[in-house]
């Protein structure tokens, strides 16, 4: 853990020259970068962190290398794999490439769009996003993505929407389901083009009746869950009951990600 915490300290103080050099483009962009590195310093020289980075990634990557194919990964995140190769045929290589693209897209937001980049940082770090980026590699690498696709949808430029979600779906499938999100957003702004409810609520009271439906709703939902995967997908199918298949509501991270949304 002390890794961690010098990590995050590290990152801070660095942050923090960056905010007092917002004026300054250049220093700002400067300390910004830095910033990032102790993130992806951590995540890239890594070793066995993580549940699959051994019988998962590592051992996928050594098969790809030698020529084979993995039918589970989508075909994004193998030709990923593929190019990779082509550097080296350590499978370390895997996890400092999706660590760099993980973490710098998410650095390179925070400091663009944040409006207090130092808080940003630190619910990405104690809301355990970052740990869950070192175990699920294809979906934050998805997520990371679409985190550039959500401002275009603001400014209507939805043909880059549509390829950034188009992206991120052959990185990871289930990106489908925040790229659904946008399509919403999409209508939504069509219908109402000069709505403010959004902006007025400040996001936080959709959020919290979100949360408050699917508390109610959880297992109408785990079940409808599992229905659209019975028909869309047997690679995702395959989970449901398997020990992987957790379907009770889990209230300790629940609770924990209100209070740190709050």
């Amino acid at each position: 853990m002390i890794t961690y915490i010098s990590m995050l300290l590290a990152t801070i103080i660095l942050g923090y020259f960056a905010i007092r050099n917002k004026k300054n483009k250049r220093k700002y962009c400067i300390f910004s970068i830095l910033s990032s590195v102790p993130f992806i310093i951590v995540s890239a020289i890594r070793y066995d962190v993580g549940s699959d980075f051994i019988d998962r990634y590592s051992q996928a990557f050594t098969h790809i290398a030698k020529g084979g194919y993995v039918s589970t990964y989508e075909y994004g995140f193998y030709l990923l794999n593929k190019i990779c190769c082509l550097i080296t045929h350590n499978p370390q290589i895997i996890f400092i490439i999706t660590s760099i693209a993980i973490n710098g897209s998410i650095f390179y937001l925070i400091f663009k769009y944040s409006k207090n980049p130092l808080l940003s940082i630190v619910i990405y770090f104690i809301g355990a996003y970052y740990f869950e980026s070192m175990n699920i590699i294809r979906q934050y690498l998805g997520v990371s993505i679409l985190l550039f696709a959500f401002p275009l949808i603001k400014e209507k430029k939805y043909i880059k929407v549509l390829i950034l979600c188009t992206i991120a779906y052959f990185i990871h499938n289930a990106s489908i389901v925040l790229s659904l999100t946008y399509i919403l957003l999409f209508i939504y702004n069509k219908i109402y083009p000069k709505s403010y409810i959004i902006k007025k609520c400040d996001n936080a009271y959709l959020v919290l009746i979100g949360i408050l439906i699917i508390i109610i709703l959880h297992r109408y939902i785990y079940y409808g869950i599992t229905f659209a995967l019975s028909i869309a997908s047997d690679k995702y199918f395959a989970y449901v009951g398997s020990k992987y298949d957790y379907s009770d509501l889990q209230i300790t991270p629940l609770i924990s990600g209100i209070i740190i949304y709050i």
